[in-house]
C-alpha cells in the first residue's frame, strides 16, 4: 500500500501532513548530501578540476536542496493546521501562559507554575 493511500483518522492523506512533508524534505536533503559528498572529497581547494567538479555537483544537486527547503517551509506552515494535530486527545496537556497582569511571575521567590496557579 502506498503512503499516499494510507489516511489518518481525519481522512487526510498522511503524505500531505506536516510530519509526512518533513520526512520527504529530510530524504531530499540526504539525497543532496549524497550527490555533493563524492565531489567534496578529497579536498583540493586550489585544484581547478576539483573546483569545477564541486561547482557542477552543487549546481546539479541544488534543486533537491531547494525543494527540500520549500517542503520544510510548507510543513512548518501546515503544522498548526495539521489534521493529525487537531485530533489530539483531550487528555493532552494544554500549555497556557499566565496573563500579563500576573505580577507574581516577576518575583524570583515564586516559580512559574505556582504563579499560574495563583493568578487563577
Amino acid at each position: 500500500m502506498s503512503p499516499s493511500s494510507d489516511s489518518s483518522r481525519s481522512g487526510a492523506p498522511v503524505l500531505f501532513s506536516a510530519p509526512g512533508l518533513s520526512v520527504v524534505a529530510l530524504v531530499l536533503f540526504v539525497l543532496f548530501a549524497s550527490l555533493v559528498a563524492p565531489a567534496l572529497f578529497p579536498l583540493q581547494l586550489l585544484d581547478p578540476a576539483w573546483q569545477l567538479r564541486m561547482a557542477g555537483s552543487l549546481t546539479n544537486g541544488a534543486p533537491f536542496a531547494l525543494l527540500g527547503l520549500a517542503l520544510l517551509q510548507i510543513a512548518a506552515e501546515l503544522g498548526p493546521h495539521d489534521p493529525q494535530l487537531k485530533t489530539a486527545p483531550a487528555s493532552a496537556p494544554s500549555w497556557k501562559w499566565p496573563p500579563p497582569s500576573a505580577s507574581c511571575c516577576s518575583s524570583p521567590s515564586r516559580p512559574w507554575p505556582a504563579c499560574s496557579r495563583a493568578a487563577r
